[in-house]
């Protein structure tokens, strides 16, 4: 929150900082293999490493867009609790200083043995790997995952530069 609400510093730049944040606290490994689900499997070696490289890029940049726009909300963990023997859910509530109602987030975290990172973030009770994962599977039956990865690399090519 502190970079985010930090405006002496350029929107490119505070969203440069969130993408160093996310690459260090997301498992986008395990993310990734979620999303593809079966197709992981079935991918070649080169795609799967392409595709790997594209889902990270594209989730660092998709996150850290979002975030960096943020500024003056409120941040608050309201909960949290052990799903399984490896996870656990944070509960939070992101606040507008603006009119409207509070965000509820959930983020689900999973101890990897050095760290906990971040596998999953639920906005209002829906997953964003879950919604993430219907949207691929659907690609991945009508374009194979050629088409995936050609769709990822123009989604993460399209990115328009942020102003200052």
């Amino acid at each position: 929150m502190t970079i985010l609400s930090d405006k002496s510093i350029p929107l490119s730049q505070r969203e440069a900082k969130i993408r160093e944040l996310l690459r260090r606290n997301f498992d986008l490994e395990t993310i990734g293999r979620f999303v593809l689900s079966k197709y992981w499997r079935t991918a070649s070696a080169d795609q799967q490493s392409e595709y790997m490289g594209l889902f990270s890029e594209y989730v660092l940049k998709t996150y850290a867009r979002r975030l960096g726009a943020y500024g003056n909300e409120q941040f608050s963990i309201t909960s949290s609790k052990p799903l399984g023997s490896r996870d656990a859910i944070v509960l939070t509530q992101i606040t507008q200083q603006a009119a409207g109602q509070p965000i509820t987030a959930g983020w689900r975290v999973r101890d990897t043995q050095s760290s906990y990172k971040i596998i999953d973030v639920m906005v209002e009770g829906v997953s964003m790997a879950a919604a993430q994962r219907s949207e691929f599977e659907s690609i991945v039956q009508k374009q194979g995952m050629t088409g995936l990865i050609e769709i990822l690399r123009a989604k993460v090519s399209a990115f328009p530069a942020r102003p200052s």
